[in-house]
């Protein structure tokens, strides 16, 4: 039986080895997706299915999009094509070349997690089990009839990187079991019931953000199903970035009242930190820039206190593990980022504090040369120090421009107010004589 075999990711290898080694089957080719520019110094990098194909003497197409071949794809008279990971959506005028149709094998066991990240979401969504799908293709999005599931149980501590690796594993048995019935032309397809279908869309190093509104259950979940890719995020209570690593304890009871991102503890043995229900303890840390940490080594040079608040990014629920009782996100003040223009609370505060400095400096000397007495230079200096002073604290929606500001003025005041208590004091101490 002639075969094409159409797939990109690494998912794919084991299962196309196994083809290769098939000796009922011919590969008459390998479709796989572009080389593409991989890592910090971008170097061009073929998919790992073309490099095994090439080392097996397999001729390999690489179009930008499928539906640019078929004429290539047809007059290799597939009997069969079999697609994993591919990255495209096949059109009909693909569909229909080989005599058998085309085959996909999915990383799910559809008609849950129909998508593009079936793996992660299935972990996310706290699933007993995950497997492999082999179904008949058609035009929509992993909708086709099932032709043969395969499943495995998930374990408690089973990340995206180990599912990946033992449902690529899992495929070539998966198709074994079922190929045989399909050159035969004797498989019997059951159609999917829609009723039961979610979707799950391709990841983004944003939806690794973590959103500590959450529940620690569902975060602990989120650590575990991107790792490694997308990978968990947060930002520290300093505003720099850090990567979370599983295991990730979590406990549902109640935190008491402190705000969803508070850290709870910060010792040796991990960083406790309260969420939307429960909290959730990080065992493994990753600073921007630097190498992975146990929590105690990262604290040694990161000092992190009970009471300080990591930022709440909120981040968008997967489409098939939100809870509809799950509490609602608790807002979390906006922090303006750097060079923006001082606003609110901050602008107001540091223009007040100005104008009533200015008025200090010239009003002060004024009343000296007026002959008024030099014990109210320290007086109003203090109230005026002291109705600013509210105005100074750097809170947290200030910005640095405003902090800085406000410091400043801060300590112009109390300049002013020992410069005027060293003359009252020297005025008090050698009166001047009535001339």
């Amino acid at each position: 039986m002639r075969v094409i075999f159409t797939g990109t990711g690494d998912i794919g290898l084991p299962l196309l080895k196994a083809l290769l080694a098939d000796p009922a089957l011919t590969i008459a080719a390998v479709i796989c997706q572009p080389d593409k520019p991989v890592g910090r110094k971008q170097i061009l990098t073929p998919p790992a299915t073309k490099t095994a194909a090439l080392a097996a003497g397999i001729p390999v197409l690489q179009p930008q999009r499928i539906r640019q071949i078929p004429g290539q794809i047809a007059a290799l008279e597939p009997d069969l094509m079999i697609v994993m990971a591919y990255g495209q959506i096949l059109p009909e005028a693909i569909l229909t070349i080989p005599r058998l149709g085309c085959i996909n094998l999915h990383a799910s066991l559809l008609p849950r997690h129909r998508g593009a990240s079936p793996i992660q979401s299935a972990i996310l969504a706290g699933d007993a089990e995950s497997g492999i799908t082999v179904m008949q293709m058609d035009a929509g999005l992993d909708t086709g009839d099932i032709l043969h599931t395969m499943a495995i149980p998930l374990s408690a501590t089973e990340t995206g990187g180990s599912l990946h690796d033992r449902l690529a594993e899992l495929t070539p048995a998966a198709l074994q079991a079922i190929l045989p019935a399909i050159a035969a032309g004797t498989v019997v397809p059951q159609p999917q019931d829609d009723r039961l279908a979610t979707h799950c869309g391709k990841l983004t190093r944003s939806d690794g953000e973590i959103d500590w509104n959450r529940p620690a259950a569902e975060l602990e979940r989120r650590i575990r199903a991107f790792d490694p890719w997308p990978g968990t995020t947060t930002a520290l209570p300093d505003g720099s970035r850090a990567k979370i690593f599983p295991p990730a304890g979590h406990d549902s009871e109640a935190t008491g009242c402190p705000l969803p991102g508070t850290i709870l503890h910060a010792g040796p043995d991990g960083i406790r930190v309260a969420c939307g229900s429960g909290s959730l303890t990080i065992h493994e840390i990753q600073a921007e820039g630097r190498r992975r940490l146990p929590a105690g080594a990262f604290l040694s040079g990161h000092p992190l206190r009970t009471g300080d608040r990591m930022n709440t990014t909120p981040s968008s629920p997967s489409s098939s593990d939100s809870s509809t009782d799950s509490p609602a996100p608790v807002p979390n003040p906006p922090v303006p980022e750097k060079g923006t223009p001082v606003h609110d609370t901050a602008d107001k505060g540091c223009l007040l504090m100005l104008f009533l400095l200015l008025i200090g400096v010239f009003l002060f000397p004024a009343i000296l040369l007026l002959g008024g007495s030099p014990v109210i230079v320290p007086l109003m200096t203090a109230f005026l120090l002291a109705l600013a002073t509210p105005f100074l604290n750097p809170a947290e929606r200030m910005n640095d421009r405003a902090k800085w500001t406000g410091r400043f003025l801060t300590w112009l005041g109390l300049v002013l107010l020992f410069a005027g208590a060293a003359v009252a004091a020297y005025f008090f101490l050698f009166p001047r004589k009535p001339i």
